[in-house]
């Protein structure tokens, strides 16, 4: 099975696996440390990247870069170039900070037999059935953080309506105290 249908699949590992697409979708600092983990992880794939044409210099010479200037001109043509590379792994980075988003839904469109997800935390986590537990876990320890913030009203709210019922207590307490 090819792309989002893997999820479905058995994993088979990643050793049978020659060519690999990797969506550099992060800022320069962290794009450069994810790449240099996923060639350590990673040896004996030849890479095709997709990223930023400023990012060209910290790339191997060896591997070919598909920009996202250019994928930005023509989104259909750049899917079906990719496509035809009939590629067996697809490597997003994920930094956990809004950074080129379109890219990072392009690893669901390339039909490529594997996705792997690199986190902020310097994880990789393949996206199939095995391995959805840690992938929710993933996903929903970023919802929490995104979340807290938005509990952050409620809560001061929730202090100060706590903080009057207090006061008004000791101040029924005084006064019944007084007769």
């Amino acid at each position: 099975m090819r792309g989002l249908f893997s999820f479905f699949s058995a994993d088979t590992g990643f050793s049978d696996f020659h060519t690999a697409l990797f969506v550099l979708s992060a800022d320069p600092d962290t794009a450069k440390w994810a790449l240099t983990a996923t060639r350590t992880r990673f040896p004996y794939l030849h890479f095709t990247f997709v990223a930023p044409e400023a990012y060209r210099a910290m790339l191997p010479a060896e591997s070919a870069l598909l920009s996202l200037e250019q994928a930005k001109r023509s989104p259909l043509p750049f899917v079906r170039e990719i496509r035809s590379r009939n590629l067996d792994l697809c490597i997003v980075l994920h930094p956990g900070r809004p950074s080129f988003r379109k890219a990072k839904i392009l690893p669901f469109f390339v039909n490529a037999r594997r996705i792997l997800i690199y986190n902020e935390e310097g994880e990789f986590i393949p996206l199939s059935r095995h391995h959805s537990a840690h992938l929710f876990r993933h996903f929903g320890s970023r919802a929490a953080r995104k979340l807290r913030w938005l509990a952050l009203p409620f809560a001061m709210a929730y202090l100060a309506l706590r903080t009057l019922r207090l006061q008004s207590r000791v101040l029924r307490d005084r006064v019944g105290a007084g007769n």
